[in-house]
């Protein structure tokens, strides 16, 4: 059952310039965090990521709604242990959903993809990787089936990792590549003619990191590889096709500038550039998913932290076929929105997601904006749409007042809280005290020098009860 927090919403506001636009929050009173969102055959939308409200662990959670943006149906994927959900994508007969998982059967982390109805309802969940971590960053669906992407940690310092499979899920073939140092395939592309576009990064040399595109062919046979970026950090999330069997990437970069900026790189079909821009300001942007818009021009889901009204907001940005700037809008309040997913619709406007700290019932919320085609949207009002799914009544879970991200962690991570806090600690599995915080207890958890493992945070409130979450190092 699904309860509005907002008792009487003005439909006729809810209208800008003809087109149906809105902000809304979506998931429980734990952590919830927007990955992926696209416009469905139905004209509503499907909306995925994951979730701490609704078990022990994180679980994938997937929402679909109406065009209005009101929920149709939510769904929680995970069990006893940790599963993220990065994306969902719509099939004739239902949808996958594909992400990271701490149950697979190849041990540690695996990627997974669970094939759903048009319910939501689980048909098969497959897994995929090898005895090492293997971590999903992005899926879509080809001609003959569906491909993912992320890096593996077969190699020790991670290698980027793509799967290609038939429609039942079975591995039709899998490609590792990379240096000697780390590297991390973090978007795919299908092309027109069934081709995988792959976007990420890759360290050359030690604390050097550049971005990449590669083409890989139907059969896994790589054809270009090409790299881009300056001296610091350089990566790239996603890319789009160009009407000129080009390709448009997205992503961020430290190489020209003291704060990280949106790194766009247009290139032409072998991967050549075509041009380079960078965009940004006094503080951090990153592009995340980047679309062509209907006329011809970039939307990238993104981010910026200078002069807002709290810390990071959630922006969309839009930039010319040849690179000019032409639109930063900004959605955002006091805490942190970041976007991490966009599409543009039939009618020039957009649907952007992502993450909100200071909006919804939670500790963090699962983010949604439809704007019309300049960015706007007709109420700045932020509906919070709260999920009690699997949640009795008169019932609140422990974990709901206090909420670990990112989980798995590497050199830190974070911690928000609903109730007072007097300690945290942080324990070993055999309950070996490894670090502890006393009042005023620190936003960030500093994991320097933790091995990797499986570890147990303790969080006194100051009415002496405590709350146990268990937390994932990926080593440092």
């Amino acid at each position: 059952m699904w309860i509005c927090a907002i008792l009487a919403i003005c439909w006729l506001s809810d209208r800008c310039q003809g087109q149906t636009t809105w902000r809304r929050t979506y998931g429980g009173l734990g952590s919830n965090v927007g990955s992926s969102v696209s416009q469905t055959s139905d004209g509503g939308f499907i909306i995925a990521g994951s979730t701490g409200s609704f078990g022990s662990d994180g679980d994938a959670y997937v929402v679909k709604t109406d065009g209005n943006g009101l929920p149709q149906w939510t769904h929680v994927y995970g069990g006893m242990g940790i599963q993220t959900g990065v994306a969902c994508r719509e099939l004739s007969d239902g949808y996958i959903v594909a992400g990271t998982t701490s149950m697979g059967e190849y041990g540690s982390y695996d990627m997974f993809m669970s094939r759903i109805d048009l319910g939501g309802n689980v048909v098969w969940q497959r897994s995929y990787g090898t005895s090492a971590w293997d971590i999903c960053n992005d899926v879509k669906v080809t001609s003959n089936g569906f491909a993912l992407v992320g890096e593996s940690y077969a190699n020790n310092e991670g290698d980027a990792f793509v799967i290609r499979t038939d429609f039942n899920g079975d591995t039709l073939w899998t490609k590792m590549f990379g240096g000697p140092l780390f590297d991390e395939a973090k978007g795919v592309l299908v092309t027109n003619d069934d081709a995988l576009v792959v976007t990420g990064t890759t360290e050359l040399i030690a604390e050097d990191e550049d971005a990449f595109v590669t083409r890989l062919e139907p059969n896994g046979s790589q054809t270009w590889f090409k790299t881009f970026g300056g001296d610091s950090l350089d990566y790239f999330q996603s890319a789009a096709e160009t009407s000129d069997g080009g390709f448009a990437c997205s992503g961020g970069t430290k190489s020209y500038s003291n704060v990280k900026q949106i790194l766009l790189v247009r290139v032409d079909a072998n991967g050549d550039s075509l041009w380079q821009q960078e965009y940004g300001s006094m503080g951090d942007s990153e592009g995340r998913e980047i679309k062509v818009n209907l006329n011809g021009d970039f939307a990238i889901a993104s981010y910026n932290s200078y002069a807002n009204a709290g810390g990071k907001d959630m922006v969309l940005f839009i930039a010319s076929s040849t690179g000019l700037f032409l639109l930063g809008k900004n959605y955002g309040g006091l805490g942190d929105e970041v976007g991490t997913s966009l599409a543009v619709l039939p009618d020039g406007g957009y649907i952007v997601a992502g993450t909100a700290d200071d909006y919804g019932p939670g500790i963090r919320s699962i983010y949604v904006v439809r704007s019309d085609q300049y960015g706007e949207t007709a109420d700045d009002t932020v509906y919070e749409m709260f999920d009690d799914t699997g949640m009795p009544d008169g019932y609140a879970h422990a974990n709901s007042a206090v909420a670990l991200y990112p989980n798995p962690a590497t050199t830190e991570c974070y911690l928000k809280s609903r109730i007072g806090l007097s300690q945290i600690q942080i324990l070993d599995m055999q309950g070996r005290l490894l670090r502890s915080w006393s009042v005023p207890t620190p936003e960030r958890l500093d994991l320097t020098g933790i091995p990797r493992g499986t570890y147990l945070v303790s969080a006194l409130d100051i009415q002496g009860g405590r709350v146990v979450l268990p937390l994932e190092i990926q080593g440092n």
